[in-house]
C-alpha cells in the first residue's frame, strides 16, 4: 500500500513537473553562436547543447556545425547540406502523414507552452543610407511578425522587447536573441500520447531510416 501511494505521488509530481527551456542566439557578422539549456526541478538539473560554431559553405552549399554538450562533456561536428535537409523534411512529411490529427495535437499542447521571456535586439546596416532605412523597415516587420505567431500559437506571459538599430555610417550586421518557454511535464507527456495513439502504420519506418547528419565526436 506504501509503495502503491509513493508510486501515485510521484507520477502526480512529474505531470505538474515544469520544464524550461532556454533559446540563445548570437549572430555577429560571420559568427553564428545557437546555445539550447534545459532545466527540470527548479533548475537542480541542466541539460545544456552550444552551436558555437555554425559556417557557411559557398562553394558546396553546405553548412559545417560544431556542437558542444555538457552531458559526457561531448563535442562533435558536422556537416548539413541540401540532401539532409530534404531528408529531414521527408521525414516530416512522413509524421504528418502517419499520425491522424496532427496539427489539432500540436496546437492543443502549444497552447499549454508558456513565453516568460523574449528579447530580439539587432543593429543593421550597410553604406547606402536609404537602404538601410528599407531593411530596417523590413526588419522591424519580420519581427512584429513573429511576435504575432507567438501570441496566436503559444501563451505569452510578459510584454516581447524587440528592437531594431540601424547603422548608416558603416556595415553592420548584429542580432541577439532570447527566448524562455516553460510547461508542464503533464502536457508534453500528453501529447506523445496522443501522438502513439493515432498514429497509423508501423512506427520502425522513421527509426530505420538512416541519419542525415554524418558527425564525428
Amino acid at each position: 500500500m506504501f509503495f502503491l501511494a509513493f508510486g501515485l505521488i510521484l507520477v502526480a509530481l512529474l505531470f505538474v513537473m515544469k520544464i524550461s527551456i532556454t533559446i540563445r542566439y548570437k549572430h555577429d557578422k560571420d559568427d553564428d553562436r545557437l546555445t539550447i539549456v534545459i532545466r527540470l526541478l527548479g533548475g537542480l538539473v541542466k541539460i545544456k547543447k552550444e552551436f558555437p560554431s555554425i559556417k557557411v559553405n559557398k562553394e558546396d552549399q553546405t553548412i559545417d556545425v560544431k556542437s558542444e554538450s555538457n552531458v559526457g562533456k561531448k563535442e562533435s561536428k558536422g556537416k548539413v547540406g541540401s540532401e539532409d535537409m530534404q531528408n529531414y523534411f521527408e521525414q516530416l512529411n512522413e509524421i504528418k502523414k502517419r499520425v491522424v490529427h496532427l496539427q489539432k495535437i500540436v496546437r492543443r499542447f502549444l497552447k499549454h507552452v508558456h513565453v516568460t521571456e523574449f528579447r530580439w535586439k539587432s543593429v543593421i546596416g550597410i553604406n547606402d543610407a536609404a537602404l538601410t532605412g528599407i531593411i530596417c523597415g523590413s526588419a522591424w516587420a519580420i519581427k512584429g511578425s513573429c511576435i504575432a505567431l507567438l501570441d496566436q500559437n503559444l501563451k505569452l506571459k510578459i510584454r516581447p522587447e524587440i528592437e531594431v538599430i540601424p547603422s548608416f555610417f558603416h556595415a553592420e550586421s548584429k542580432t541577439n536573441l532570447t527566448c524562455i518557454l516553460s510547461f508542464r511535464m503533464g502536457h508534453a507527456m500528453g501529447a506523445a500520447i496522443r501522438l502513439l495513439t493515432y498514429w497509423r502504420g508501423s512506427k520502425r519506418t522513421l527509426v530505420n531510416k538512416p541519419q542525415p547528419l554524418e558527425s564525428k565526436s
